[in-house]
């Protein structure tokens, strides 16, 4: 999970800057570092992914993969500034509500 949350906030803060348009998206994606660890990250998340599938039903594997979207949320606003709405923190509170309950087998 935390190769899943760094690489969506280093794909964020490298596409981040002046510029717009195709050109200017392809040149990040060759030539921003936090770019490339971002995607280096996704795809050795994607060998850990597939170890974790191998070794942990997908009905408890994937809803507590969803504890991602957690941290990236709360990443976001304490790496890059981004606020966090009422209606997020809700959503928040909600998934972790639901793994919890996984957790203890309710």
């Amino acid at each position: 999970m935390a190769l899943e949350v760094s690489g969506q906030l280093c794909l964020k803060k490298g596409m981040r800057g002046p510029g717009s348009g195709f050109q200017a998206f392809i040149r990040r994606i060759l030539t921003n570092r936090w770019v490339q660890i971002g995607i280096a990250s996704f795809l050795l998340e994607a060998v850990f992914w597939t170890w974790t599938l191998y070794l942990v039903p997908v009905d408890i594997a994937f809803p507590i993969g969803s504890v991602c979207f957690v941290g990236v949320a709360l990443g976001a606003a304490w790496l890059l500034g981004e606020s966090i709405s009422l209606q997020r923190w809700i959503g928040i509170g909600l998934i972790l509500l639901g793994v919890a309950m996984l957790g203890t087998g309710l």
